[in-house]
């Protein structure tokens, strides 16, 4: 279990300073990382979007006030135009890092290349459901592997997101065992469908709303509300930049910017795409994202209806 032994070097090394890079993929493992950090503790570092806030920034990693140290867990969010300079400048700065402080971030195994040199750990999205254990293990969560080992809810052999057996564990740690056939079925429904993100994205850019909708229900509760803010504006956002360089033959620009977009839409969805849709979709996106974090609550089921 190699994927369990980078994982306890993980917890060795959580405190040492300078920069550490995880290698695996934010979109199946966002939930897991979030337990992690629950456990052993750090605070969230903001990734600077402007000049001035990168000095605010560098400065914070750089002093350390009577000795005392930090461990501090950073999301680096996407090349785009309007932060590529200040992007490369914390990038670079982090690559060159070597404390006071402790920094982490996780970023997918296409962008490692932009981190040469620097700290790294593997950590695979996808584990053998008799791996499980291990995970609770790590987690304290061992009522809760105990409850899935009486439901035998998890095949051996199979293989899931480091975030699904996540949130099987979570759950199981509350059902009530007297109730099991209640239990068992509730719990199945967060094992995974036949739906991958790639395929959700694809009905919603052909507009196939009975059939998205359809999938919508089974794998909308698999992650968490801010996961979907972040993936549909990712979404729009990329396919937007897609459109916009495709329409003016610039075929290797688009290509870079079609990561994550599902493979149809390079090919001929971008074609049957309307740029302004895209921009008011991303807008309103971005909407509720700042609503919600300024106090309201919407349901991600909200927001969809509202991008038809």
């Amino acid at each position: 279990m190699e994927w369990y032994n980078t994982l306890q070097e993980i917890q060795k090394q959580w405190a040492v300073s300078g920069f550490s890079l995880i290698i695996s993929d934010p979109e199946q493992t966002a939930l897991f990382w979030y337990h992690i950090r629950q456990k052993y503790e750090c605070t969230i570092l903001q990734f600077p979007t402007n000049v001035s806030e990168f000095s605010t920034w560098t400065a914070e990693l750089s002093q350390s006030f009577l000795g005392a140290t930090r461990v501090y867990w950073c999301s680096i969010p996407a090349a785009g135009a309007k932060n590529s300079k200040v992007r490369q400048q914390a990038i670079q700065f982090l690559k060159q890092y070597g404390g006071p402080h402790t920094v982490w971030t996780v970023v997918a195994e296409e962008q490692g290349s932009e981190y040469s040199g620097c700290r790294r750990f593997v950590v695979p999205a996808i584990i053998r459901g008799s791996e499980s254990a291990r995970c609770a293990q790590l987690l304290g969560m061992e009522r809760s592997e105990a409850v899935l080992d009486a439901l035998q809810l998890i095949p051996a052999r199979s293989s899931l997101s480091l975030d699904v057996v996540i949130q099987l564990l979570v759950h199981a740690g509350y059902v009530p065992m007297r109730r099991q056939a209640e239990s068992t079925a509730f719990l199945q429904t967060l094992l995974p469908h036949d739906v991958t993100l790639q395929h959700i994205a694809e009905l919603f850019f052909k507009e196939d709303w009975p059939l998205f909708f359809e999938k919508w229900a089974l794998v909308s509760g698999m992650y968490s509300d801010m996961f979907w803010i972040s993936f549909w504006s990712e979404q729009c956002w990329r396919a937007y930049w897609v459109c916009w360089y495709m329409q003016r033959g610039q075929q290797t620009r688009a290509r870079g910017m079609s990561y994550r977009l599902p493979q149809f839409f390079m090919q001929t969805g971008w074609q049957k795409t309307d740029l302004e849709t895209l921009r008011v979709r991303y807008e309103s996106i971005a909407w509720f994202d700042t609503r919600v974090k300024h106090g309201s609550f919407f349901s991600i089921n909200e927001v969809m209806m509202r991008l038809l």
